[in-house]
């Protein structure tokens, strides 16, 4: 029974030593599976950063929403090039950049397409030195028709074209851009509504930190609008169609807008 009892221990004390030899390789095994384990883990969560990165400065930024205030000139080339300039304007626009690569050039630049679903721009005329009407031709008082509604132009358009923008430091962008704007535009001259499709153009300039950003770009355009006007009430009229006349008018339009911008 002793000789037993001693072999069980003589077992048990050479576990323990065997147990104490392989403790330092299994902590050094440990700490070098930790170590190994950070350094896999670091490039990765720097990556992630990276894009999170790239996403809050290009991709959160895509979308805007602009408020501009218009300086604006309506030319008459049809009459002797007569002109005037806007008292007011306002125009509202809202559309999406679309850039055309994934990865920002050289980290900082990024060429895209800009489309502007809708743009709403008003411009209201100085009261006009000249109108339609000939000296004389409403002397009548009780005329009715007798109008003066003043000089108002208001367009309807989508915009797109090639932008190219480049984001020096930290949310800092700075952005370049040239848009086909085609639009459907009216000109309310007194009595007279003159309206027509125009192929606009304009190019701007933004500059954007985060949420915010100012700009303005240049718009310009022509085309030969078709105008009504209403006659005068006279005893010589046989139906209502005589109670209206048509035409056409050749007018040119600048336009210089000051905006704010909202990116989201």
């Amino acid at each position: 029974m002793k000789k037993l009892t001693l072999t069980l221990l003589i077992l048990l004390a050479g576990a323990v030593v065997r147990a104490g030899d392989n403790l330092p390789a299994q902590t050094a095994f440990a700490t070098e599976r930790a170590t190994h384990t950070t350094f896999m883990s670091s490039p990765q969560d720097d990556d992630y950063a990276q894009l999170r990165r790239l996403d809050a400065v290009w991709k959160d930024r895509a979308r805007y929403f602009n408020i501009a205030y218009v300086f604006q000139t309506l030319t008459f080339t049809d009459l002797n090039n007569l002109k005037w300039k806007s008292d007011f304007g306002l125009a509202l626009s809202s559309g999406k950049t679309y850039y055309l690569h994934k990865k920002p050039l050289a980290g900082m630049m990024k060429f895209g397409i800009d489309w502007t679903m809708c743009d709403l721009n008003y411009a209201k005329y100085s009261d006009p030195a000249w109108t339609h009407r000939t000296p004389g031709d409403n002397s009548d008082e009780d005329d009715l028709l007798n109008i003066a509604l003043g000089l108002h132009q208001a367009d309807i358009a989508m915009q797109v074209g090639p932008s190219f923008t480049i984001n020096p430091v930290d949310h800092l962008k700075v952005g370049l851009y040239f848009h086909y704007v085609p639009t459907f535009s009216m000109v309310i001259l007194d009595d007279e509504l003159g309206y027509n499709y125009v192929s606009f153009f304009d190019a701007g300039l933004s500059v954007a930190y985060r949420f915010i950003a100012i700009g303005f770009d240049y718009r310009w355009g022509n085309a030969r609008y078709n105008n009504l006007s209403i006659n005068d009430v006279n005893e010589d009229m046989d139906s209502m169609g005589d109670l209206f006349s048509s035409f056409s008018r050749k007018l040119r339009t600048n336009s210089f807008r000051l905006y704010v911008s909202f990116r989201f």
